[in-house]
């Protein structure tokens, strides 16, 4: 059974190798979210540009009323909102060491997904919803923790004693 000294030791020696699988991963990622975005199965094409720019609205009105929803449709516009975003917070934290400052991560998670729902809306392919915004936000915040606990660990146990 490999030890967190092992893994730690591991990583330090395939780093190279580490980061570009991750680079690719991030790339695959990336075209993932490109079609679940603007052209998966969730889309709604065409019709009225709905949009909400109330912060909090959408997300009190689910929990509120949970009872007119499916678990499907609650789990799809608030869960998955954050989990999709995990990632990017992990990625962008591991492979842009500029992206470890929280500050730096939430205004860049704030610009990308506004970014996407803007393109959302001229497009047509979904609903504007500062909710998303800040569940996506709160999805990388998630993804960047992740990473800085996970490489304190690594690191706390990669020192020599």
């Amino acid at each position: 059974m490999m030890t967190m000294k092992h893994i730690s030791y591991f990583i330090q020696k395939n780093i190279k190798a580490i980061l570009r699988i991750s680079r690719i991963l991030f790339f695959l990622y990336c075209c993932l979210m490109i079609w679940e975005v603007f052209i998966g199965p969730y889309r709604s094409y065409g019709g009225i540009r709905r949009y909400n720019l109330y912060p909090f609205k959408t997300i009190i009105d689910y929990f509120i009323n949970s009872e007119k929803y499916s678990a499907h449709l609650l789990f799809i516009n608030l869960a998955a909102n954050i989990v999709t975003f995990i990632p990017l917070g992990f990625f962008t934290a591991l492979l842009f060491k500029r992206f470890n400052n929280i500050s730096i991560v939430i205004v860049s998670s704030i610009m990308v997904t506004t970014m996407i729902e803007t393109m959302q809306i001229i497009l047509n392919v979904g609903v504007f919803d500062i909710d998303d915004i800040i569940l996506n936000t709160l999805g990388c915040i998630i993804g960047t923790a992740s990473y800085k606990i996970i490489k304190g660990i690594l690191d706390k146990h990669n020192k020599p004693k």
